[in-house]
C-alpha cells in the first residue's frame, strides 16, 4: 500500500510527458531555437519544458530525459524554484509581458554556483492557437565578477587618488591637458582644481614643450613607466620645487605622480656635510676605529671600515682587514673576551667600556683599551687605543716606587706647607714621633728658607746640616718637578748621619 502514491505520481509524470510530446512546435521556431548559441527553453502554458536546444544540454550538463516534460521549477535540485521567477512567468502568461535581463543566482548541479540572466517572451502559434514561452538563458557569472572587480578597483583607485600624499595629475594622452588632479597636487602646485584643468602638462615644468610631451608619450607606450628624477616643477607663483616625477600609461590617460623632494634634498645635503665631518674625524683621530657588521646571527663580525690610526696600531692595512672576520684578523680576541663584549653590545644596544687587556697573537702583542657601541644601522663600532707604552710607564713607576721602601736612608716627601706626604720605614724607625710633631720637630728647622731657595733660584737640590738631639744629619732637599705643574710643591728630603 505504501508504494501506491509513488506509482500514481510516476503515472502522472508519464501522462504529462505524453501530453507535452503531443504539442507540436512550428519548424520555423524550432530552427531558430537550435541556431541560438545561448541555452534556450520552450515552455508550454503549464510551464513544462517542451523543447531545449543543444546549448542548454551542453551548458547545464543534462540530457533530454531529465528535461523534457518537467516543470521548469523541478529541474535539477529545484534551483529554478525561485519566488521571483514564479512571479515573472505568471505575469508573462497573464499580462502578455516580456522580460529582459532578469538575473538569478543559484547553485546548479555539476556546474556549481552561477549567475544566469534570463530573457523571457510569450509567443502564440497561430495555427494551433497554442501559448508558448521562450526562455533564453545567458551565463553572466564571469561578466558580473569582472564588473564587481572593476568597481572595487575603481573605488580603490579613487581613494588612493584622493588620499595620496604625492601630487597626482591625470593627463589626456592626445592634447596633454590636465583632466583631473588630487588635493595633494593642488596644494603642492598652489592651483585650484579648476585652474589646473586649464593647464597642459608642460606648463608646470619638467617638460619643455609639446614636442617633448609627444616624445615622452611615445616612450611611455613602449615602456609603460617613465621616471624623471630630481627635476624642477613650477608652482602658480613660478616658484620651482625639486621633485621626482613618474609618468604611467593608464589606457586613455597618463597618470603623473609628483613627489616633493625638497626636504629630502636638504636632508641629503646635511647628511653629506655630516658625513664629510665624520670622515675627517674618522681619518684623523688618533684612536683606532673599526666598524663591524654581525654575521652568523651575531656570533662573528665582519670588518666593514678601518681608519688609518687602526692600521698604525695593529700594523695591518685596510686591505688586510676589511671584508674579513674579526676572528680571522685578530685570532687572540677570544682570550681577552672582547668578542663577548661585541656580542652583548650588538644584542642589547648598550655601549660598554671593555677592560684594558693584553692582546697577543703570533703577529701582534700589546695592551688595548676598547669602547664599543652600536649604530642605528645595527653595526657596532670599537674605538680603541694602544696602551702598551702607558702600561710600561706604570710598571716602571711601580718598580721605582719600591726603592724608597727598601732604602736604608731616611726619605720624606712634604708639601710647601711642611705637611708630610710620605715617609719611608727608615724615617719611622729613626724618628717615631715625627708625624705627630711635624711642624715643631727639629728635623724641620730652617726648612722654609731651603724651599724658597729651591723655588727662587730654580735649582734642583740643596743640602744643609740639621741637628736633632745629639746627632747631626745631612738634609738633602729636591723638588719633584713632575708634579710642579699641578701646583703641588713637595720636596724629597734625604737624611744621613753626619760623621762626628
Amino acid at each position: 500500500m505504501s508504494h501506491i502514491p509513488e506509482k500514481k505520481e510516476a503515472a502522472v509524470k508519464i501522462e504529462n510527458k505524453k501530453a507535452v510530446g503531443s504539442i507540436k512546435i512550428d519548424s520555423f521556431y524550432k530552427a531558430i531555437v537550435e541556431t541560438i548559441r545561448e541555452p534556450l527553453l520552450i515552455l508550454d502554458s503549464d510551464l513544462r519544458i517542451i523543447h531545449a536546444n543543444k546549448s542548454f544540454y551542453k551548458v547545464f550538463k543534462v540530457n533530454k530525459s531529465e528535461t523534457i516534460g518537467n516543470l521548469i521549477y523541478e529541474l535539477g535540485n529545484r534551483q529554478w524554484d525561485i519566488p521571483k521567477l514564479h512571479t515573472l512567468l505568471d505575469d508573462i502568461l497573464i499580462k502578455n509581458h516580456q522580460s529582459m535581463n532578469f538575473q538569478i543566482e543559484s547553485n546548479f548541479p555539476v556546474i556549481g554556483e552561477r549567475i544566469m540572466q534570463l530573457n523571457v517572451r510569450r509567443v502564440i502559434q497561430q495555427k494551433k492557437n497554442q501559448q508558448l514561452i521562450l526562455l533564453a538563458i545567458e551565463d553572466v557569472t564571469d561578466h558580473i565578477l569582472v564588473e564587481k572587480s572593476l568597481l572595487i578597483s575603481e573605488e580603490k583607485f579613487r581613494r588612493a587618488f584622493e588620499t595620496a600624499r604625492d601630487g597626482v595629475l591625470l593627463i589626456d594622452k592626445i592634447s596633454g591637458k590636465i583632466v583631473n588632479s588630487n588635493l595633494s597636487a593642488q596644494n603642492l602646485l598652489n592651483y585650484s582644481s579648476d585652474e589646473l584643468l586649464e593647464l597642459k602638462l608642460w606648463e608646470i615644468g619638467f617638460l619643455r614643450d609639446e614636442k617633448q610631451f609627444s616624445d615622452a608619450n611615445l616612450a611611455l607606450e613602449r615602456k609603460g613607466l617613465l621616471n624623471f628624477n630630481d627635476v624642477s616643477v613650477k608652482t602658480k607663483d613660478k616658484t620651482e620645487i625639486n621633485a621626482d616625477v613618474y609618468l604611467m600609461d593608464k589606457a586613455k590617460v597618463i597618470q603623473c605622480n609628483i613627489r616633493d623632494i625638497t626636504d629630502r634634498k636638504l636632508l641629503i645635503d646635511e647628511l653629506i656635510e655630516k658625513e664629510g665631518r665624520y670622515h675627517d674625524l674618522f681619518n684623523y683621530i688618533s684612536s683606532g676605529v673599526a666598524v663591524y657588521e654581525a654575521v652568523e646571527d651575531g656570533n662573528d663580525f665582519i670588518i666593514k671600515d678601518y681608519n688609518p690610526a687602526a692600521e698604525k696600531i695593529d700594523h695591518k692595512s685596510r686591505s688586510e682587514a676589511i671584508g674579513r672576520k674579526v676572528t680571522d684578523v685578530f685570532p687572540g680576541i677570544h682570550e681577552i673576551t672582547l668578542l663577548e663584549t661585541f656580542r652583548r653590545v650588538w644584542k642589547t644596544g648598550q655601549p660598554e667600556q671593555h677592560p684594558i687587556s693584553f692582546y697577543k697573537d703570533k703577529n701582534l702583542t700589546g695592551w688595548r683599551g676598547n669602547f664599543v657601541y652600536r649604530l642605528p644601522s645595527g653595526e657596532i663600532v670599537a674605538v680603541y687605543n694602544d696602551l702598551t707604552d702607558v702600561k710600561k710607564v706604570e710598571a716602571r713607576a711601580m718598580w721605582l716606587a719600591s726603592f724608597p721602601e727598601l732604602n736604608p736612608l731616611m726619605v720624606l716627601e712634604i708639601d710647601k706647607n711642611n705637611h708630610i706626604e710620605y715617609m719611608n720605614p727608615a724615617v719611622k724607625k729613626q724618628f717615631p714621633d715625627i708625624e705627630a710633631n711635624s711642624k715643631s720637630h727639629p728635623f724641620f728647622n730652617n726648612i722654609s728658607p731651603a724651599i724658597k731657595s729651591l723655588q727662587k733660584e730654580n735649582i734642583e737640590n740643596t743640602t744643609t746640616e740639621v741637628k736633632v738631639g745629639i746627632n747631626c744629619f745631612h738634609r738633602s732637599s729636591a723638588v719633584l718637578r713632575i708634579v710642579r705643574t699641578l701646583e703641588f710643591m713637595p720636596m724629597t728630603l734625604q737624611l744621613e748621619n753626619k760623621p762626628n
